[in-house]
């Protein structure tokens, strides 16, 4: 991310790269959605969702992984 950038700038720069896939890991609950339609993926154990992002004053929000068994699963 480029910093003062908005999540809106970051995904329409993802999206132009015509990824197959593309993970937000900004859902508050349910599954992880692929923005992309292609296939969602799912949270393991209980990760932390909707902490802040990485992209300062951005209002979009993340998931926390602790290191000590969160984890998510993608389709490959």
């Amino acid at each position: 991310a480029v910093n003062g950038a908005s999540s809106a700038v970051y995904s329409s720069r993802v999206v132009a790269d015509d990824p197959v896939s593309y993970w937000r890991f900004d859902e508050g609950e349910g599954p992880l959605v692929d923005s992309r339609g292609f296939m969602n993926g799912f949270y393991g154990t209980s990760p932390q969702r909707d902490v802040p992002g990485l992209i300062a004053g951005d209002p979009d929000t993340a998931t926390e992984l602790d290191g000590n068994g969160d984890y998510v699963e993608v389709p490959a």
